[in-house]
């Protein structure tokens, strides 16, 4: 990696995506299957954006029950692991999550920061954490509110933690005005589900998912990593007219149809 970064640092700021693609080829290694990959559309049912708290929570203790013993374990320690946090904290972030899905890169640092100071500022459950967790190591922490009452308040807690904090007169520094997706190595990157989703529209007359990849991979000059991402992409978002009909849903006019519109937690696929 040091290597790379050094080659890198001494290589034109104008590097073609091509000849990147040729550096990057010298440095690569042997792809490791992403080891949550089994468990990604019950990760992307359990966590989808629409879903509130006690939806997820309510999700997940179905899929403990799953027959599949890979799903079912891992929604047992998920499970686990959720409802022994902060209620404010899950609150807060599962609000960030969807927030955060319709900013860019730079509003969601500042959001971010803002949130931070709200929540050292207004809830205990960070003192009480590292006291409980680190300190006194205990099981179970006593978090204030607890969950029933988190969600009694949460439109409250929300408001509140997410609300323009002025106390502490600082603010994230730029050092360039341009937002991420406006910098010029945006190009040399893979794009996002959402990006992805803008990219497949107007291809959907396309007569399968196989040709769709083909021609989004030629539009986009077979950058690398792009073939199988747009496959994991697609292949989970998108159906064919043949599907939909299948699922009862004739009025379909285009060949393939971006069945998802909503954004999810994800990132990985």
């Amino acid at each position: 990696m040091e290597h790379l970064v050094e080659t890198l640092c001494h290589s034109s700021p104008d590097l073609e995506p091509s000849a990147l693609n040729h550096l990057l080829d010298q440095f690569s290694a042997e792809y490791e299957p992403y080891s949550l990959e089994p468990l990604l559309p019950t990760i992307n049912n359990v966590f989808h954006l629409r879903r509130s708290l006690p939806e997820i929570f309510a999700e997940l203790k179905r899929a403990t029950h799953a027959t599949d013993s890979m799903v079912a374990s891992w929604a047992k320690r998920t499970l686990e692991q959720l409802e022994s946090m902060s209620p404010t904290s899950l609150l807060a972030t599962l609000e960030l999550l969807r927030r955060g899905s319709r900013l860019s890169f730079r509003s969601c640092l500042a959001m971010e920061y803002n949130l931070a100071k709200n929540f050292l500022q207004k809830v205990p459950d960070l003192s009480t954490g590292i006291t409980s967790k680190l300190i006194n190591k205990e099981t179970k922490t006593k978090w204030s509110p607890a969950m029933d009452e988190a969600l009694q308040q949460q439109n409250t807690l929300i408001k509140e933690l997410f609300a323009p904090n002025e106390t502490v007169k600082d603010s994230i520094e730029f050092l360039v005005d341009r937002d991420f997706e406006q910098c010029p190595h945006i190009s040399n990157t893979l794009p996002s589900i959402n990006q992805i989703r803008d990219m497949v529209v107007p291809f959907c007359n396309l007569p399968d998912r196989k040709t769709l990849i083909h021609a989004l991979c030629e539009a986009s000059a077979w950058k690398m990593g792009l073939p199988e991402l747009l496959g994991k992409v697609i292949n989970t978002f998108v159906k064919t007219r043949t599907e939909m009909e299948a699922q009862g849903q004739y009025n379909v006019k285009q060949n393939l149809t971006w069945i998802y519109k909503e954004p999810y937690i994800t990132t990985h696929l």
